[in-house]
């Protein structure tokens, strides 16, 4: 079983980046911590985080959905990278997909252009309307990225 950490850490906040460095914090040595606190601005990686709140019994049917159905669309898009899709172990009706673009642009045309395709796809599954955040990437070990340089 694959367990995946994401933590959301304000990166002005460097106490917040030295508490998840301390060693009985975090017991891996601080040079493989994947964060970094160089703050320089320039093209990053962009990620559309989208909720999901499926109906009952529903979550297992809307991540193969996204799986089998969406994600050959999002492969064709200019500027994807990748797709993750979580199902909460806790919550069983919540499910999170995060989308990986090379751009905001790129993001922000697929939203345009092929979000309204995905969501009519997707609404027979769903208790509530999705919520969608952006954000930039600031490091990614999977896609080896470090602050302010995409992969």
């Amino acid at each position: 079983m694959l367990l995946v950490h994401i933590w959301a850490i304000d990166a002005q906040s460097d106490e917040a980046y030295l508490a998840l460095t301390k060693r009985e914090a975090y017991p891996v040595a601080p040079a493989t911590v994947p964060f970094t606190l160089n703050h320089e601005r320039s093209a990053r990686m962009f990620t559309r985080i989208v909720e999901l709140t499926s109906e009952s019994g529903k979550a297992k049917e809307l991540a193969n959905t996204i799986n089998e159905k969406v994600l050959p669309i999002l492969k064709k898009q200019r500027g994807f990278v990748d797709e993750t899709v979580l199902i909460s172990d806790t919550e069983p009706t919540r499910v999170l997909g995060l989308s990986f673009w090379n751009s905001k642009e790129d993001a922000e045309r697929y939203h345009q252009e092929q979000y309204p395709k995905i969501h009519e796809m997707l609404k027979h599954l769903l208790e509530t309307e999705p919520n969608i955040r952006t954000f930039d990437v600031h490091t990614s070990t999977t896609h080896r990225i470090v602050a302010g340089k995409a992969a």
